[in-house]
């Protein structure tokens, strides 16, 4: 990994632990939702304190005290370790990608803007997917605001799921759609770009993911804006080679690809696990005007 110096690494960490965000917290009016806050702070605390230990910041035993506490299991142990070097790879890759990230979002800024002149229409749903996106300004002057936006963005979504007026979170769905993902990964990257996939597929990952609802993160266009650079030879071939061992399986090396490939695996393995004093069994679950619901059978029942 590529050294930071300590008090960017440091600034990290206290993003991480301050996910979500405080103002979200404002806004829950029962006591499910602010359950849930707290709850994803304290996971994401434990994320900064490894991700500390990881580039040696702190002293001290890592996640081995929140283990004999059992305040987590060896599961969810593993999944912190896991995701802190999914960061770490993001991180690598966003240094080497972020000056395309400008010009990749001036540029769909553009075809979008002129799409009613365009000889061939764009698909509705590529406009749909970006133009929440495209209607923000790019404001990042480096690297590291581009991360902190994307840690920021992706942890408060996670939580603003339980603010929406109904929103239902399908166990069996998601796991459909990981494997449906892996599939894809394991496919490589074919001249720098990830595999396409044809309509069926795509129809599929509509239906697992609720896309109706989604729409493109700074993640999501930071990682396009690197296949656009490996496509089209943006990078001298130093930067293109090193881009494409953080995207890809290199050596001993675990690529962003394969990372992402072993959190899906991980999920997977999770949403299996039996009930036990330090497991909570995931299930199905629905949000409703601030309530919270698990699926028994097909069904949610509300208090």
């Amino acid at each position: 990994m590529i050294q930071e110096k300590r008090e960017v690494l440091e600034k990290i960490a206290l993003l991480i632990e301050s996910l979500p965000s405080e103002n979200l917290l404002a806004k829950c009016w029962t006591e499910e939702q602010k359950e849930t806050w707290h709850k994803q702070r304290k996971w994401n605390i434990l994320i900064a304190k490894f991700w500390r230990k990881k580039h040696n910041l702190i002293k001290g035993d890592g996640l081995d005290i929140a283990l004999k506490n059992k305040e987590i299991d060896k599961l969810e142990e593993e999944g912190i370790e896991l995701l802190v070097e999914y960061y770490i790879t993001l991180l690598d890759i966003v240094k080497i990608v972020h000056p395309y990230v400008d010009f990749f979002h001036s540029f769909l800024r553009y075809i979008v803007s002129t799409a009613d002149f365009l000889s061939v229409p764009l698909p509705k749903i590529f406009i749909d997917l970006f133009l929440k996106k495209l209607q923000q300004e790019y404001l990042f002057s480096s690297p590291y605001g581009l991360f902190y936006a994307i840690l920021k963005e992706n942890e408060n979504e996670i939580f603003s799921v339980c603010l929406k007026p109904y929103q239902e979170i399908s166990l069996t769905k998601a796991q459909k759609g990981s494997k449906l993902v892996e599939q894809f990964l394991h496919k490589g990257m074919k001249d720098g770009c990830y595999y396409q996939p044809n309509d069926d597929e795509f129809t599929k990952l509509k239906k697992y993911f609720s896309w109706e609802d989604f729409s493109a993160s700074w993640q999501n266009m930071t990682l396009m804006a690197g296949q656009l650079a490996i496509r089209e030879k943006l990078l001298d071939k130093n930067k293109e080679l090193l881009l494409k061992k953080k995207f890809e399986e290199f050596k001993e090396f675990e690529g962003f690809n394969k990372l992402t490939m072993k959190i899906c695996i991980l999920n997977g393995t999770a949403s299996r696990k039996r009930k036990s004093k330090t497991w909570d069994k995931r299930s199905s679950v629905a949000w409703k005007n601030g309530r919270k619901a698990y699926a028994e059978g097909s069904v949610y029942k509300f208090p």
